[in-house]
């Protein structure tokens, strides 16, 4: 059975953290003792006196090409930052460490980290790029610290036992850290027939993840929200 999370805080080398008001309003507030963290831009709602600021750009071929994050919000010193997710939806944390199998992430999700956690893009499979919603791209967090990530909806979480899988909409994966593979959904009917009734149901590819490990999934798509909203907004003349 997939479980929800709970408010939930901790601390890390340098700071500490605590994950407020969820699922579609939450907020970020991390306590800083000297830490450094590397945020997405326009994720700070406020800061008190001793935080500090800073900012970068990363600019690499590899960036372009992936079409990767090139600037960083930096935050450091000793005070307090508030950051918030840029849709409506919650926030979660993840553990990066040698020990554990690198987390790969969808690309849009990185929201920050502590400073001694690094991020790779890796190519995907051309078939895994077509059918995962996940682009080409994906990203993936090595290194030992907290990695947090914001997410549009509600949060979910499956732990699998070795062997188990799990199917979820392409739409609405977040992390995992096991093994995946993509495949059209399988209907009652084959041939024609059967493609038909895939096209009509609006989910043709699933996501499949083997355990062991776990996979967090949403509960709302940008995308699939987009659609919906789109006949209400005001057409230009």
């Amino acid at each position: 059975m997939a479980q929800v999370i709970q408010n939930q805080s901790g601390t890390f080398p340098g700071g500490s953290y605590e994950i407020m008001h969820r699922d579609t309003n939450t907020v970020l507030v991390l306590n800083l003792g000297g830490a450094k963290i590397n945020a997405k831009p326009g994720s700070m709602i406020s800061i008190t006196e001793g935080t500090q600021i800073d900012g970068s750009f990363h600019f690499s071929f590899k960036n372009v090409f992936t079409g990767d994050q090139v600037a960083f919000l930096h935050l450091g010193g000793n005070g307090q930052a508030i950051l918030s997710n840029h849709g409506l939806g919650d926030t979660i944390v993840l553990n990066v460490s040698p020990q554990y199998t690198p987390w790969v992430v969808n690309r849009h999700a990185f929201l920050c980290m502590t400073d001694n956690v690094k991020r790779e893009s890796k190519a995907q499979s051309m078939g895994k790029a077509f059918g995962s919603g996940q682009g080409l791209w994906v990203h993936s967090y090595m290194g030992e610290g907290l990695l947090f990530l914001e997410t549009f909806g509600a949060i979910l979480f499956k732990d699998l036992q070795p062997g188990e899988t799990y199917l979820i909409h392409h739409h609405f994966v977040v992390a995992w850290n096991c093994g995946y593979a993509v495949q059209p959904i399988q209907t009652s009917k084959g041939g024609f027939g059967g493609f038909m009734q895939k096209l009509a149901t609006g989910d043709f590819w699933m996501c499949k993840f083997t355990g062991p490990g776990r996979v967090y999934f949403q509960s709302k798509s940008a995308e699939v929200f987009g659609e919906w909203i789109s006949p209400y907004i005001p057409q230009g003349n």
